[in-house]
């Protein structure tokens, strides 16, 4: 099976509990699965460390410096452009979005898989419109997506009650740990 996942936290997180849960499933599913993933640029601490498994280029500097949020929202939008690409023109059987951009919800030929770690902004009644934006995003996407990969048996049960959705369209798959020898 051929796997597509794309940039979206890839550009925006240097550290993060997501970006490390999908740099585990990519080493953990390259021996069975061809796996791609859009990013041409990141500074991404764990792409960084698993470098020889994707193609990815860090051109900026660990530390932060003056002007890096304006370079890091170009190469986000570089990223961007190019996930669009790979959508548009790789052979994948299943696209696996790491964020809840829709950008791809149109573009996209095939199925794909969404991951809910949690619904902490419906549950909590966020209403900037900043949240309000990214709510309709969540919803959106995890209605529309063929399967939902919940972090949680609580995740679970919101995704139903909250969202209503069928408990059918989503599997549970608890999140591992790694063992330090």
């Amino acid at each position: 099976m051929r796997i597509l996942y794309d940039y979206q936290m890839f550009s925006t997180q240097r550290f993060g509990g997501i970006t490390k849960y999908f740099c585990e499933i990519f080493k953990r599913i390259m021996n069975e699965h061809e796996v791609s993933l859009s990013v041409l640029i990141s500074d991404n601490y764990y792409l960084e460390a698993e470098k020889n498994l994707f193609k990815t280029k860090n051109i900026l500097p660990g530390n932060n410096f003056m002007g890096k949020r304006m370079i890091n929202n170009k190469i986000a939008l570089l990223n961007k452009i190019y996930s669009r690409h790979k959508i548009l023109n790789y052979e994948y059987d299943v696209l696996h979005p790491t964020f809840y951009d829709s950008y791809f919800l149109q573009l996209r030929k095939k199925p794909f898989v969404i991951t809910v770690h949690d619904l902490t902004l419906f549950k909590l009644n966020y209403n900037t419109q900043s949240d309000l934006h990214w709510k309709d995003n969540m919803r959106k996407i995890i209605k529309k997506a063929s399967k939902i990969i919940s972090v949680s048996q609580n995740t679970k049960s919101d995704l139903v009650n909250i969202l209503g959705i069928s408990c059918d369209k989503i599997d549970v798959i608890y999140h591992g740990y790694n063992r330090r020898s």
